[in-house]
């Protein structure tokens, strides 16, 4: 599972295309598995925060293709010290079985224009 931190400034949207692969690094269709980004200001912390979006892509078009996003009036509107971070996982629900498969740090940068 790959570690990711992601640098996100204050009121700005953030957008991050992730791509789905099997074990021979072929793209996989997703159009019947279910996705989840949980959120917290801790690991410790239960509560998760539900501010990112994920999308699949047409899976025609685009197997294995996920986007996650978090929008600017989300970011805009979370109280940052310099800098704030969060821990995030991806994910995927399929055939009864629950598979991280990406984690890392949300770093939110304040910026003097939000």
């Amino acid at each position: 599972m790959p570690n990711v931190d992601l640098v996100i400034d204050q009121g700005s949207d953030f957008r991050r295309l992730l791509k789905i692969k099997n074990r021979e690094g072929v793209p996989v269709d997703i159009s019947d598995r279910d996705f989840t980004a949980i959120v917290k200001e801790n690991y410790s912390k239960k509560k998760f925060l539900s501010w990112v979006e994920l999308e699949k892509t047409d899976q025609e078009l685009s197997p294995g293709e996920l986007h996650l996003f978090i929008s600017s009036e989300k970011t805009r509107n979370l109280r940052i010290t310099d800098p704030t971070i969060y821990f995030y996982d991806i994910k995927q629900f399929f055939g009864g079985e629950e598979t991280t498969l990406i984690s890392g740090k949300i770093i939110i940068q304040p910026r003097a224009t939000v």
